[in-house]
């Protein structure tokens, strides 16, 4: 059944045996348990933290230009390295002192975060962090295992997506390294197949304090309970087809519910809720109907009990524009604004009308 709720969502505050979650430190295990779960079975695991991490500085020009550096990983016998470059705002008065707040992307292998969006965090006083995610793990599907980090791994069975978000995480470990930067303040995002990974290393990694997943679709917010499709015949995206295009993608734990996604143990609200209390923005496109935006909608709808629980309602946010599957300068922008405090809920109002009568837990 399409645009319906297939079966009902587990409630993100209530431990799979069904214990509420009464404490913080109850959530810090209802965490875990979601984490350990939907990570090595809809992502096949995640690549252990390096045995040794060492940053290089390639190039370091400074402020008002763009640095490059390479991070050096060894395990074993075994080593591998990459590349990332931070955009610094020009030089002031005091900037000796001065930490900036980062905006961090593996998408420098697509075009959405552009010379326009560097200009743009410079003027804002911002870094922005690019490496090339597709470095860690090829983005193809018959690629050699041993490409990219899974040659640092062997023995492991992680997918291509856990690989990025790895990388997103390796880079903060660099980050950390470089005293200019404001390790409190440190936001993510990526776009459709990179939002998948920054929903996922946003919820691995808690020295990530804003989260941002655009138009991620299916395997990111997107609700496996929930397949949208439009009188125009036009659908979103199922497991059938992902396991079919991109099964580099996939935790192969996940194949036995291809078209039993009703039957899933959990659904994608609980890899959200695993950003509470931190600050998560999901944005998506109205037309981009291949990635369920209404499904995002839902659940977003369903992860905020966790934010709720905290008293930060305002840090999960959600934004829908008109247009298509592309990763905007405005989208960006917005998530820009939304790093610096602005509460962000942009709904269209037959969203609303659709989505909000439907009773998302038993």
């Amino acid at each position: 059944m399409k645009n319906q709720l297939l079966s009902p969502l587990q409630n993100p505050l209530q431990f799979f045996d069904g214990t509420p979650v009464q404490t913080p430190a109850d959530f810090i295990r209802r965490r875990k348990e979601i984490l350990d779960l939907i990570t090595e079975m809809q992502f096949g695991g995640m690549p252990p933290k390096p045995a040794y991490l060492r940053l290089e500085d390639l190039y370091t020009p400074g402020y008002g230009r763009r640095n490059t550096y390479r991070i050096h990983i060894t395990e074993k016998d075994r080593k591998f390295s990459f590349i990332f470059t931070v955009d610094l705002p020009k030089r002031q008065k005091g900037y000796e002192q001065e930490r900036f707040l980062v905006l961090l992307t593996g998408d420098a292998c697509f075009e959405g975060v552009g010379d326009r969006i560097t200009e743009e965090t410079r003027n804002r006083r911002m870094l922005l962090v690019r490496f090339n995610r597709v470095e860690l793990a090829p983005d193809t599907v018959h690629a050699d295992k041993e490409a990219g980090i899974h040659f640092l791994y062997p023995n492991h069975g992680f997918s291509a997506i856990s690989a990025w978000a790895w990388g997103y995480s390796r880079v903060i470990d660099a980050l950390f390294q470089l005293p200019f930067v404001d390790t409190t303040k440190i936001g993510i995002t990526g776009h459709s197949r990179g939002g998948k990974t920054t929903l996922l290393a946003g919820a691995h990694d808690e020295r990530i304090s804003f989260v941002n997943a655009n138009g991620s679709g299916t395997h990111g917010c997107g609700c496996w309970r929930y397949q949208q499709q439009e009188p125009d015949r036009k659908r979103a995206e199922e497991m059938a087809d992902l396991f079919r295009n991109f099964p580099h993608w996939m935790g192969e734990k996940l194949r036995p519910y291809i078209g039993k996604e009703e039957t899933l143990p959990y659904d994608m609200h609980l890899l959200k809720a695993c950003i509470a209390p931190r600050a998560f923005l999901d944005s998506n496109a109205t037309g981009d109907i291949w990635a369920n935006p209404k499904g995002s909608y839902l659940t977003n709808r369903a992860a905020l009990p966790a934010w709720e629980f905290f008293g930060c309602p305002e840090k999960l946010g959600t934004r829908f524009r008109a247009g298509e599957h592309f990763h905007t300068y405005e989208d960006i922008c917005a998530f820009l604004d939304f790093m610096q405090g602005k509460p962000i809920c942009e709904i269209p109002d037959d969203y609303r009308k659709e989505l909000d009568d439907i009773a998302l837990f038993e």
